[in-house]
Order: C-alpha cells, then structure tokens, then sequence
C-alpha cells in the first residue's frame, strides 16, 4: 500500500472509529492458543472497571497467542468500521502505513479487552512491535486475566465493545462426530475427481462442535490427505462445516484446496466470536499458505456459512 493511501485509510477510519466509541462508551503451530495464564498475572477488580479504551485508538479485533518462547502476542485480524471489516495494511517492517498502525495500537499505553469462551476475562496491555520475520504486524503483550484460564481457550483482544464471547459452546469432537465428517469427507474426495489411488489417507487435524442456544449443533473439521500424486509432494485440504437438522447433518461449509508444494494451503476453524454485536456469532478460520497465513471471517445465512471478510495475517 502507498504512503498517502494507507496514512489516509488509517486516518479515516480512525474518525469514523472514535465516534463508534464515544456512542458505545468506551505463529500458529498447534490447535491451541497456550497463553500464559498464571495466577499470579491475575488481576483483582472486576475487568469492566479495570478496562479504558486508548480514547484514539480506531476498533481492532486481534487473536492473542503465544510464540514458541511462550511469550505472548497481539495479531490483527481485522479493523473494525461500522459493520464492516477492514484488512490491516501489509506489515512490512519499512512500510509507512504498516508503521502508522503500529504506532496508533501499540507501545503507547494501549490496553484492550481479553475475550474468550463467552465472557471478558481481563485486560491485555501492547507493548512494542515484533519486527517482522518478511511482513506482520504482531505485538508483545503483557496478559492480565481475572483468574486462571483453561490452555485450550482461544482468546481475542480488543477494543470494541459490541465485540463478546456470545453463548455458543465451543466442544471438542466426540467420536460420533469424528465419524460424522469422515463419512462426509469421504463423499468430497470422491466428488474432487482426485483417483484414489493418489488419495492415500486422510486425517483430521484440527475441529469442534458447537451448541448454541439460536441453532442446532453445528460440527466442523479440517482434514488433510496423503497423496501419493508426484511422490507424495501434492497437498489436499478441506474444511467441512455441518448443520444437524432433523434428517441428518448437512454441509454448510466447505473450502477444498488441491495443490502442489508452494500452491498448497490449508484453512482450519479458530473459533466462533460475536463480532458484529448480535446473535450468531461468527465464525472464525486461519488459512495457512507455503510461507503465509491469513484469516476468514463468515457469517451464518440461510443457506449455510458465508465468507464476510478476509485479511490479517503475515508471513513471506
């Protein structure tokens, strides 16, 4: 992005964000989100009384994780204007827009909500940008939750407060389940026209099923499969998303990647967030490319799960 375009982009959106706040008032290698959440980084008063919104700051949703030192960090996902998602700015090191994003979210006193499994659960300070390995936005953060959390709880950051857990239960995948979508998988790879016999076997990486008290169970899972194709160096992804009904599960979501080596990518569930402020809450994916990754948003319709917003991310 060039200089005058980010620099007005930020700014823009950074006015129509401060009036949304005074209306309002105020490196992923597992499948779990392992930021620290000790006792004693505990803080005491309620968090509603311990949070106060940087009064400049435009509305940014962020996934907080952990790197391989265990230390923790912000990554963007998205800019939040209005009802729309806006993507951050390609995070080079060097780029002027990336670095007006740095300096508006981090490394100025900036705190924002710690949001997970349906309620606030502290606050989170940025500290500085962690220089860019080729292009990200990423922080250090300092963590402060009201108590302990369990490991596997995904957690969010930030500063709009439409923005909460909802009431959707995020579950691990019975064995039911499991065999529910490897029946279902097994109905895509034959549809893909890839011959079995490049097949090979197909395994389950990461998914959840989720209850929630507007819909009925919805189940999700992303599986990879060993092909043999070209000694074994094609790679096939699907993600599978399906809706219990009275007749059964039905697919209301479904991404298929099929490539070879640095064409290869893989989109896995995050988890689910209510980020436009009302019931359903969203669904959240992370898309991991040869040397990149990104995340997708999608929104529940009628006729399944719908792609609202792509962006964020980092990578080579």
């Amino acid at each position: 992005m060039k200089y005058a375009e980010g620099v007005a982009v930020l700014l823009c959106i950074t006015a129509c964000f401060r009036a949304e706040q005074q209306a309002s008032g105020s490196r992923d290698s597992t499948t779990q989100v392992e930021v620290r959440r000790h006792p004693e980084d505990s803080v005491g008063p309620p968090v509603a009384d311990s949070f106060t919104a940087a009064p400049d700051s435009p509305l940014v949703l962020f996934r907080l994780d952990t790197d391989v030192r265990g230390e923790d960090f912000l990554d963007p996902i998205a800019l939040i204007s209005g009802d729309k998602l806006v993507r951050p700015p390609v995070g080079d090191m060097n780029d002027s827009a990336a670095n007006v994003f740095r300096h508006t979210f981090y490394g100025r006193g900036q705190s924002y909500r710690v949001v997970g499994g349906g309620e606030d659960l502290g606050i989170v300070g940025a500290a500085a940008a962690i220089d860019p390995g080729c292009f990200g936005l990423e922080a250090d953060a300092h963590v402060k939750l009201a108590r302990p959390a369990p490991q596997d709880l995904m957690l969010f950051a930030t500063n709009a407060a439409r923005i909460r857990g909802g009431d959707a239960i995020r579950r691990p995948l019975s064995g039911e389940d499991r065999e529910v979508l490897y029946s279902h998988i097994s109905q895509v790879l034959a549809d893909s026209g890839v011959p079995p016999a490049f097949r090979g076997h197909s395994f389950m990486i990461a998914g959840a099923r989720i209850e929630s008290p507007e819909a009925n169970p919805f189940i999700i899972g992303m599986f990879k499969v060993d092909s043999t194709e070209n000694g074994g160096a094609r790679i096939i992804s699907v993600l599978l998303g399906l809706d219990s009904t009275s007749s059964g599960y039905r697919p209301t979501l479904l991404t298929y990647y099929n490539g070879l080596d640095a064409d290869a990518a893989g989109e896995r569930f995050v988890d689910i967030l209510e980020i436009d402020g009302s019931p359903p809450p969203e669904l959240i994916t992370r898309t991991t490319f040869y040397e990149s990754y990104t995340y997708t948003v999608y929104r529940k319709t009628p006729s399944g799960w719908q792609s609202w917003y792509t962006g964020g991310g980092g990578g080579c």
